[in-house]
C-alpha cells in the first residue's frame, strides 16, 4: 500500500485573547489551544502548521453609516487596532510558549493582515514588489526579534496576491506558498496536489475542517494521496463569521477522520517537509 500524506493548518494565529475581543491563541491552554494536546493524544504523529501574523492590526470594515459619517468629517474609513497591541515583540512570553509545542511549525501569514480597502484582510492584493519584499522582511524581523521559531512558508492574508508577491517570495528564498486556487482566482492551479507555481512550491488546502465531509476527505486521500486539512483558529472575528474555527465540533470531526484513517498507511508531515520532498 502506498503512503498517504496528511497535514493540518490554521490561519490567523496571534496573541489576541478573549479579554481583547477574540481568542486567537492569547488564552493559551485555557482557550482554543487546549485542543492541540488533545489532537496530539488522539494522533501523536500529527503535524500542525500555524500561520501566524507578526503584527495583527486588522478589524472589520465600518458599517455603512459610520463610513459615510467618516467621509463627511474627512476621517479614515477603515478600522485597525490602535497602538499595535499584538506586535509579537510585545509578547515574547507567548512566543516562547508557542515554541514549546512539539509537532507544530509556524509559517508567515502576512505582516499586519490589513489593507485599507473593501476587502480589508487582503494585505498583499495588487501590491508591488518593493512593498511586498519590505513587508515580508519586516515580518521575519519581528519573528526573530520576538524569538519565535518559524519556517520560510507563506499563506496570503485574505487570499490577496500579486505579481510582486511571488517575485519577493522567490527572492527571499521561501520554501513554499499555500494558496486556494478558487479564492485566489488562479484556475490553472491544482487544489489537490503540490506543484511548482510561478517558481514556488504551492502546498494547497484541499479539505475544510468544517465544510468538507469525512467521506470527501477519504476520497481525496485515495485519489491524490495528500490531504491538507485547513481551518481558522477562531470561528468569528470582530463580528464577522469565519465558520471553520477550531472548536468542539471541528475537533470531533478531526478525531473521526483520524479513526477512519487507521487502515491507511498515513505519513503525517509539516508543510516544510512536503515542500522539501518536492525540491
Amino acid at each position: 500500500m502506498n503512503s498517504v500524506y496528511f497535514n493540518l493548518s490554521f490561519d490567523d494565529v496571534h496573541p489576541e485573547s478573549s479579554g481583547d475581543g477574540t481568542d486567537c491563541g492569547g488564552d493559551r491552554d485555557g482557550g482554543v489551544f487546549r485542543y492541540f494536546p488533545r489532537l496530539l493524544r488522539k494522533c501523536p504523529e500529527l503535524k500542525i502548521t500555524l500561520f501566524v501574523t507578526p503584527n495583527w492590526i486588522d478589524k472589520a470594515n465600518d458599517s455603512f453609516f459610520l463610513r459615510n459619517m467618516k467621509r463627511i468629517f474627512g476621517m479614515k474609513y477603515f478600522n485597525t487596532w490602535v497602538g499595535e497591541p499584538f506586535l509579537l515583540t510585545k509578547h515574547k512570553d507567548w512566543c516562547s510558549w508557542l515554541n514549546s509545542f512539539k509537532n507544530i511549525e509556524v509559517a508567515v501569514h502576512g505582516y499586519s493582515h490589513h489593507a485599507d480597502r473593501k476587502l480589508h484582510s487582503q494585505e498583499f492584493q495588487d501590491m508591488g514588489y518593493n512593498d511586498c519584499r519590505e513587508r515580508l522582511m519586516s515580518a521575519e524581523r519581528v519573528f526573530k526579534d520576538a524569538g519565535l521559531n518559524y519556517v520560510k512558508g507563506f499563506r496570503p492574508p485574505g487570499w490577496g496576491i500579486s505579481d510582486g508577491l511571488f517575485e519577493a517570495l522567490k527572492d527571499l528564498k521561501y520554501d513554499f506558498i499555500s494558496l486556494d486556487s478558487v479564492a485566489c482566482n488562479v484556475g490553472d492551479l491544482s487544489r489537490y496536489k503540490v506543484e511548482d507555481y510561478r517558481g514556488l512550491w504551492n502546498v494547497p488546502q484541499n479539505w475544510d475542517i468544517a465544510r468538507g465531509t469525512i467521506d470527501e476527505a477519504l476520497e481525496i486521500l485515495e485519489k491524490y494521496g495528500l490531504l491538507m486539512a485547513k481551518g481558522h483558529i477562531s470561528d468569528y472575528y470582530d463580528g464577522e463569521r469565519i465558520g471553520n474555527g477550531l472548536n468542539g465540533v471541528t475537533f470531533g470531526r478531526l478525531c473521526e477522520l483520524f479513526e477512519r484513517m487507521k487502515d491507511k498507511k498515513s505519513c503525517f508531515v509539516s508543510m516544510k517537509e512536503i515542500a522539501r520532498r518536492m525540491a
